[in-house]
């Protein structure tokens, strides 16, 4: 049986059914961590036996893989056959110092002469344990907990019993368990303001942010009146403008005058046309504005107000309290949450200015609705690499259209990249391949995914922006850009037509565009196929085009070619400059090579030295937080806590004591083949031990994001004087770890360039 049990109960139900739940709870809670259901497993029949036509053997089974047995001694326990069956089972398969005995009832008499139990004397024991102890055993007393009232770790009796047999039970001595549950108790305390603090602090920014809003929709409101205002006073002008021009035909006589003070009120009239119109636009921008910040506040309020019926469901739930009602007042906020992005989506979609295809796009993009894999990055649609996307913004786009365990896996795949995304995507590919969105739903994403990529191009490319330029070039030039990246050399030619307005130019050079060789002759064909369809786009908008092929049809289950270099991003409009500033190019990559064997790699005495140094040796299981660390900055997974051991090929490094420095360095080594893993799949010139390892200690400290696209790109060029210089020319602020930070980076730099 799976099961460990820290004790096992035996009991009289006649005589024990109210005193051994309170009891098993009790001790179970003493010295709980607030997110764990209990401190200690104990068995009893009620809570841990299920249903077996053979209820002997089932306890049997439950004493084998129990460390303790408590034995609840009274009159009736001592009469029951089940108990004493128990008991002889326990003393024939286990030692007695492993009994503890609780007295509820009747007497306990040690004749100290016999060297055992009076048993004319005592009637709270069973005749079994005749001769089983050398020594008069140490019980304790609750006999009088049967007339309590009610029973808890509050009152201060039951609390001593309850130290008394849960200090041998977790091998402590009583007073380090009492004070140990004293200070869980103050943390899980602290714990617990802390969250209600937080979620406090969250609704009041939001109810903020939904005031703000408000008052700038109301300003806008005026603004809008103002223009109105001044539109029917321009009307009004022009009006009287005509009138007196009609006058002045009329008088011949006054014909030069007149009809210069006509021309003269006409020309104003037009001043305050224009001044209304530029008015209006500018009310009308601002209400928009505002619309989607309200719609943005709005969601924040919303997920807020979300968070908290979900922390009430699961109190409730706890409580066993009836939570029906509850749960449809959270249907209720998701249905209102899920409108509210589904608007804010559409007023995005409007601030682009885009006039182009958006779905056609999403079609090229292989939009079947779910994930895929491509070489060493995740991908969902639409078009939205989960290598560059954090899961944040996963959550907000895609919350309401998968299910949570589909929403947790997508989530799980952010920032990876290489053997650690393909790793991942294979560890939940049972839940990744059934995800399959709706096409409105991939549509409704489209301009939020394609944004960034349109803005940079607008700035770009200023003449896109003109009303006469044909909706079928906006179709194309962002295809092409979403494609390959917005940028290069090779978009010259496509950049020369679009500024000359000459649109077939424009076709002809993004047929002719200039991809990269490949070995794969179906992804070479397919990347033709695309450049030929948004070439013939542009044709058949201007007319003269021959009818469509398949050429010019995106395939509806064929995947468009794998897109993008894997250091590469989505431009962010925050971050673009205001002038046009070439962005990396997204090469069009063929998929990943399958993995090979890594051998394991012993750093240098240099190395291992610099990364122990900085990050600091703890030789016992440090808590951080959810996190909890030991030696040298080592994450202790679930499964290493569960198993109280850390296995590093055959050595076996205990949790319950401290380390040596030692087994923190074999640690350490073993932590830091992950990072040469991934140096080894980014890095294709050949590193000396010292340059491996300095680079090893700054992805060690920062991450693999610290591997920036710039780095890869100008080492594999072989400029290996790059490394040293970013590193001592990062940016390090004013924080209170700028100094450390910027000696370890020195130290880094220091050993890249070290000879020896």
């Amino acid at each position: 049986m799976a099961i460990q049990h820290h004790a096992f109960i035996s009991y009289s139900h006649a005589a024990d059914a109210r005193l051994a739940p309170a009891f098993q709870r009790g001790i179970e809670r003493l010295a709980k961590p607030l997110l764990r259901l209990r401190a200690l497993n104990i068995f009893r029949d009620q809570t841990s036996l299920t249903a077996s036509p053979a209820l002997w053997p089932g306890i049997v089974a439950h004493l084998s893989v129990s460390e303790w047995f408590l034995l609840f001694a009274c009159p009736e326990s001592a009469a029951s056959r089940w108990c004493t069956r128990e008991v002889q089972w326990w003393l024939d398969n286990r030692t007695t110092e492993r009994l503890l005995v609780v007295l509820t009832g009747g007497e306990i008499v040690w004749d100290i002469e016999r060297g055992d139990f009076d048993w004319a004397r005592t009637t709270a024991l069973a005749p079994a344990l005749t001769g089983c102890f050398a020594d008069e055993p140490l019980f304790v007393d609750l006999r009088w907990a049967r007339q309590a009232e009610s029973l808890g770790p509050e009152q201060a009796a039951f609390r001593d019993a309850l130290v008394a047999i849960a200090a041998p039970l977790r091998g402590m001595r009583r007073d380090e368990l009492d004070g140990a549950d004293l200070r869980q108790l103050r943390r899980n305390r602290l714990y617990v303001r802390s969250g209600v603090a937080s979620i406090t602090l969250a609704a009041a920014i939001a109810a903020w942010q939904a005031f703000v809003a408000r008052e700038q929709r109301t300003i806008a409101e005026h603004e809008r009146d103002d223009a109105q205002t001044q539109r029917v006073r321009a009307e009004e002008g022009e009006q009287a403008a005509t009138v007196e021009r009609d006058h002045a035909l009329q008088a011949q006589a006054e014909a030069d005058e007149q009809r210069g003070i006509a021309t003269e009120r006409q020309h104003e009239a037009e001043v305050q046309t224009g001044i209304a119109v530029k008015q209006r636009r500018r009310a009308e921008d601002a209400l928009a504005a505002t619309e989607r910040e309200l719609l943005r506040a709005q969601g924040a309020e919303l997920r807020a107000m979300v968070k908290r019926v979900e922390d009430l469901i699961a109190k409730a739930g706890a409580r066993g309290a009836n939570v029906g009602e509850l749960e449809r007042e959270h249907e209720q906020l998701q249905a209102r949450l899920a409108d509210t992005t589904r608007r804010l989506q559409a007023r995005l979609a409007e601030k682009m200015g885009f006039r182009g295809d958006l779905a056609w796009i999403a079609r090229w993009e292989g939009s079947t609705g779910g994930v895929k894999l491509i070489g060493g990055d995740v991908t969902i649609d639409p078009q939205t690499s989960l290598m560059t996307t954090d899961a944040a913004t996963l959550r907000q786009r895609y919350e309401f259209l998968l299910t949570p365990t589909e929403m947790d896996a997508v989530a799980s795949l952010a920032g990876k990249r290489g053997d650690e995304a393909r790793s991942a995507f294979e560890a939940r590919r049972a839940v990744l391949d059934r995800i399959r969105l709706e096409p409105a739903e991939v549509a409704r994403l489209v301009p939020e995914a394609t944004e960034p990529w349109w803005q940079t191009l607008l700035k770009r490319y200023p003449t896109l922006n003109e009303p006469t330029t044909p909706a079928s070039v906006h179709t194309a030039v962002l295809s092409l850009a979403f494609n390959v990246g917005p940028g290069g050399s090779r978009w010259q030619p496509v950049a020369e037509a679009i500024a000359a307005r000459d649109w077939r130019r424009v076709a002809d050079r993004i047929e002719n565009f200039r991809i990269p060789s490949f070995n794969d002759a179906v992804i070479q064909q397919a990347i033709k196929r695309r450049r030929s369809a948004e070439a013939d786009l542009i044709r058949n908008e201007l007319g003269g085009a021959p009818a469509p092929t398949r050429a010019m049809i995106a395939p509806a289950v064929e995947p468009a070619p794998p897109a993008g270099d894997l250091g590469a991003e989505p431009p962010s409009p925050a971050s673009t400059p205001a002038a046009p500033v070439p962005a990396p190019p997204r090469e069009v990559v063929a998929a990943a090579p399958a993995p090979v064997e890594f051998a394991v790699v012993n750093p240098t005495d240099q190395g291992l030295d610099l990364i122990a140094h900085y990050e600091g040796f703890t030789p016992t299981l440090l808590e951080l937080g959810p996190f909890s660390i030991i030696g040298y900055s080592h994450n202790v997974t679930d499964a290493e806590r569960k198993a109280g051991e850390i296995r590093v090929g055959n050595a076996v490094i205990q949790l319950t004591q401290p380390i040596g420095e030692d087994q923190a360095r074999v640690l350490l080594t073993a932590d830091l083949q992950r990072v040469y893993r991934f140096i080894a799949s980014r890095i294709s010139v050949p590193l000396t031990p010292n340059q491996r390892d300095a680079l090893a200690s700054y992805l060690f400290n920062v991450g693999n994001r610290g591997l920036s696209p710039q780095m890869v790109t100008e080492l594999n060029a072989g400029n290996y004087g790059i490394v040293p210089e970013l590193l001592r020319g990062r940016g390090l602020g004013s924080t209170p770890t700028a100094g450390l930070w910027g000696s370890r980076r020195a130290a880094e730099a220091e050993l890249w360039s070290r000879q020896d």
